[in-house]
């Protein structure tokens, strides 16, 4: 969806002050005629009930968020073109139209096209199509003069005036009104008194339109709460939102009540499972009656935001299973459930949610410290379906889980970003430093752009994020680090930060000195905090996670025990699998573990560990030449180098023959392979473990 809510911010504040007057004035007109002056001029004190003014704010935010959200796939160019027209709210014929139909809705409903297409050709006036932008304009004018006549305060008194009803209803109308206006605790006595006066007279004295009049318009027959998305357009995860559509398909299709999505801070968890909700909203019509949400209700424990100014703290709306509850009867408007005695609620929620089809979503479930809600999600009553967003997996729901973003769409997004935030657009290396360093992490993405819209450069953020102690380490792992403190997993992670790509199980319990118990144990409860990926008995880290691990190890007691133990095992491994496989037939072991030799011998090399990385030489040459590397020269001058300045000759005449003078063999430079040849034939005549 496009960024729209800044248009507020270009809404003259008279005008909003216009706005909030002639709804005042009409209420208050309405109180006159029906109950007096007295009480009318008790309802004028809302223009300083500051309640009233932080709601009267919200539902003109609302309104424009609606028109985006709705309109922009009607025409997504004119919702472009009205948000940056700074002068649109000071056109005088869209106040006019405005001012009209909060004084008069029944009447501007009537005679809408009227009222509209004679009105706006001074907006936009370059536009040439000007039927085009006066429906644009109508729509917007429609969402903020209805999400206004649907503020609490004022619906009951707009719906009964605009409403044509029995009698009978009439009564039933009103005591809901009534218990809407009641349940408005930040709305002063002084004022909801009169509110409530006014509503009273208005069905008492059966102040109704005849027939022809038309209706206050209805509310969305979808029952939601759900928050605007703060990620703009929604980018990539086509996968995932196809799988969370197919498992949100009622029965029999999918059997799938559960649905986590789960991975580190950061990776786009609560945008993907606000994004398939809004998805619903906004496309009800596309899908199968029996494949539509009649509700969907959004609750959210998130503590804690990343923000370009750093990590700060959020309200915590959410805490409990009772919660929980409540967003459901608000969102559902049962009355009955908030006043229901606390041993009845549990039987009024499940009733309520068989009622119609309802997607549930709790975001952010590893900080809410209520067991009962888990037992809560695992008996949902059919038809509702629940989508929990967490870094700790459940292993009772059908669990998605997200990594980093592939390539095709980290780079779209980085271009959104810089576009958005008027940041110069990167060059294509400097894109791909951004996705190698964040690995894809959506939110480190963000934050690494937004960074560079505050004055930082391209190489500072790319050096900030290397730090395990920059504001997207700490927001991703701090918490989850405490957990795994000098436990098994804990050893499993900085283990981990070692691999070139990723690890299997037996390197890893040999190198911690772990049973085989303890370390899958270990290994379990890292997948199980999301910390680390498995895929095909392989376990591998994100490139942030990886850096956050090292510096774990680097401050660890034992870095030089557990590095050891590392480095030992290749060694021994490389040397028995050369002398097993004389023939090099089965290459599935050195296929598997073929990079972390070569970044063994890497850090050898670089910490002066020069006969480490001669002992894996031949290992490290049949893996090369198997998978083609074209580093495969460069590791063989190295190594030569390194078994020159060692006098090790022996290793120095089995890298001419088996390993150059091949490779300028396959280069077609045949003298210079016989003169290495000849060359190592001069310093043995014969040593049989040169030609193995």
């Amino acid at each position: 969806m496009l960024q729209f809510s800044n248009i507020l911010g270009v809404v003259p504040a008279n005008l909003k002050q216009q706005a909030l007057d002639t709804v005042i004035d009409f209420l208050s007109g309405e109180a006159k005629k029906y109950v007096g002056q007295e009480l009318a001029n008790k309802i004028k004190k809302l223009r300083s009930d500051a309640a009233f003014n932080e709601a009267f704010e919200e539902g003109l935010q609302n309104a424009v968020n609606r028109f985006v959200e709705e309109y922009e796939n009607e025409d997504e160019d004119l919702v472009t073109a009205i948000s940056t027209d700074k002068e649109f709210f000071k056109n005088e014929q869209v106040q006019n139209a405005l001012a009209k139909i909060l004084k008069q809705p029944g009447a501007y409903l009537a005679s809408e096209h009227e009222v509209v297409v004679q009105s706006f050709d001074s907006v936009l006036p370059t536009r040439k199509n000007r039927e085009r932008v006066d429906r644009a304009i109508v729509y917007l004018l429609k969402c903020l003069a209805e999400e206004l006549w649907h503020l609490p305060e004022l619906q009951p008194i707009y719906s009964l005036q605009f409403q044509r009803i029995t009698a009978e209803s009439a009564q039933q109308q009103i005591e809901l009104q009534k218990m809407q206006l009641q349940a408005l605790t930040g709305l002063s006595s002084s004022i909801r008194e009169p509110l409530l006066a006014l509503t009273n007279a208005i069905a008492e004295q059966k102040a109704l339109p005849p027939n022809n009049v038309y209706a206050l318009p209805e509310r969305p027959t979808i029952y939601h709460n759900l928050p605007q998305p703060d990620y703009g357009k929604f980018v990539g995860r086509s996968v995932e939102l196809q799988q969370l559509a197919q498992k949100l398909r009622p029965y029999p299709h999918s059997q799938a009540h559960l649905i986590t999505i789960d991975g580190i801070g950061g990776i786009g968890k609560s945008a993907l499972a606000l994004e398939i909700a809004h998805r619903y909203l906004r496309n009800p019509d596309d899908l199968p009656p029996e494949e539509r949400f009649e509700a969907l209700i959004w609750t959210s424990a998130k503590r804690v935001v990343l923000t370009p100014e750093g990590i700060s703290m959020r309200h915590q709306i959410l805490r409990t299973l009772d919660d929980i509850y409540t967003a459901i009867a608000v969102t559902l408007q049962r009355e009955n459930i908030i006043r229901a005695q606390d041993e009845n609620i549990h039987e009024l929620v499940r009733n309520a949610l068989t009622c119609q089809r309802t997607l549930l979503i709790v975001d952010n479930l590893e900080t809410i410290d209520d067991d009962a809600v888990i037992n809560f999600l695992q008996e949902l009553p059919a038809p509702t379906k629940a989508i929990v967003t967490t870094r700790h997996r459940i292993n009772v729901a059908y669990p998605i889980r997200l990594v980093g973003m592939p390539w095709d769409e980290a780079q779209i997004l980085i271009k959104q970003e810089c576009k958005k935030r008027d940041v110069p657009l990167l060059d294509n290396d400097d894109t791909h430093l951004f996705y190698d360093r964040t690995g894809g992490v959506p939110l480190a993405i963000v934050w690494s752009i937004a960074q560079m819209r505050s004055g930082y450069g391209a190489n500072a953020i790319l050096h900030r994020l290397g730090q395990p102690t920059n504001d997207i380490a700490r927001f991703c792992f701090e918490g989850v680090i405490e957990q795994i403190r000098n436990k098994p997993s804990h050893k499993m992670l900085m283990l981990l930060s070692l691999c070139a790509t990723d690890a299997g199980r037996e390197a890893l319990g040999y190198a911690a000195a772990l049973s085989e118990f303890d370390r899958d144990d270990g290994l379990v409860e890292l997948e199980r905090l999301s910390l680390v990926n498995k895929n095909c008995g392989r376990f591998s880290l994100l490139p942030l996670t990886k850096q956050f691990a090292l510096a774990e190890l680097d401050k660890a007691p034992e870095k030089d025990s557990l590095q050891g133990k590392w480095v030992e095992y290749f060694r021994t491994l490389s040397k028995e699998y050369c002398k097993l496989h004389y023939n090099w037939t089965n290459y599935d072991w050195l296929l598997s573990e073929g990079d972390n030799i070569l970044a063994i011998i890497d850090w050898a090399v670089t910490n002066n560990h020069e006969e480490i990385a001669l002992s894996l030489t031949r290992a490290a040459q049949r893996y090369l030449n198997i998978t083609g590397n074209r580093k495969m020269f460069d590791y063989a001058k190295q190594l030569l180098n390194i078994a020159q300045s060692l006098h090790d000759k022996s290793i120095y005449a089995w890298i001419c023959v088996n390993w150059l003078s091949w490779f300028y063999v396959e280069q077609g430079n045949t003298v210079e392979a016989e003169a290495l040849i000849r060359q190592s034939l001069s310093i043995y005549i014969y040593i049989p473990c040169c030609f193995s």
